[in-house]
């Protein structure tokens, strides 16, 4: 069975002058962990920063997890009404420049990966559909696996989303342990976001092969020795 971790991505909670992001971390959603911008959330950061999670799936029990960015705010806006996720989606980090956002994993056992990332920002509304790219760089090198998909908007009530912005892709690991994200746009401008709420990793155990696959590939595995024996005796 698969292993997953969470990450939600909020605000500091100690500069309560700040509205920006009074309301914190909190309320965390369940089964997540939490990942907490500077105080007040800040403003176009140019952000750096590795932190260190328990997993399963981390050599050693541990993996290694860094954010960078040259734009970066860390936001807490309005509640969202959407499938038991609003902890989740009521706050986020996000840029309104053209750039990217970039995660690292570091740290984690070979293998391939299931991530799945939201991109929700109660705030913007129709100011919040931004473009934007999500590019994977692993084992397997460097692909694009998402293009053009946009933040979604929505709070509560009348204002509440039907659907959000998710995206869902896989990467390969290897022995070096590591693999990148980038989440990129061209098109944000102040006033519109380029949002990531956080998302989910998932370990994919390898599929075993049915035992009739197994008989079959030892009978022609026993099919090619024989044929490797004749032909040395043929030949000999």
């Amino acid at each position: 069975q698969a292993a997953t971790i969470g990450i939600d991505f909020g605000c500091a909670d100690n500069n309560p002058a700040t509205t920006a992001c009074d309301s914190g971390d909190t309320p965390l959603q369940s089964g997540y962990e939490a990942w907490t911008g500077p105080p007040g959330g800040g403003s176009g950061l140019v952000y750096n920063e590795t932190r260190s999670f328990n997993s399963d799936f981390g050599i050693s029990g541990t993996f290694d997890f860094n954010i960078t960015s040259d734009g970066l705010f860390f936001r807490d806006y309005g509640p969202v009404d959407f499938n038991g996720l609003g902890n989740l989606l009521s706050d986020n980090m996000l840029r309104n420049s053209a750039g990217s956002i970039a995660f690292t994993f570091s740290g984690l056992t070979a293998g391939t990966y299931s991530m799945e990332s939201f991109h929700h920002d109660s705030s913007a509304g129709g100011n919040a559909i931004v473009p934007f790219d999500i590019i994977v760089m692993d084992l397997l090198g460097t692909r694009t696996v998402a293009s053009g998909i946009d933040t979604s908007g929505g709070g509560i009530g009348s204002d509440a989303p039907t659907a959000i912005t998710t995206a869902l892709y896989t990467f390969m690991v290897g022995e070096a342990g590591t693999a990148s994200i980038t989440f990129n746009t061209t098109a944000a401008v102040p006033g519109s976001h380029m949002s990531i709420n956080g998302f989910q990793l998932s370990d994919v155990p390898p599929v075993p092969l049915p035992a009739g696959v197994w008989l079959l590939l030892s009978a022609l595995g026993g099919l090619g020795v024989a044929g490797w024996r004749r032909k040395r005796v043929e030949t000999a």
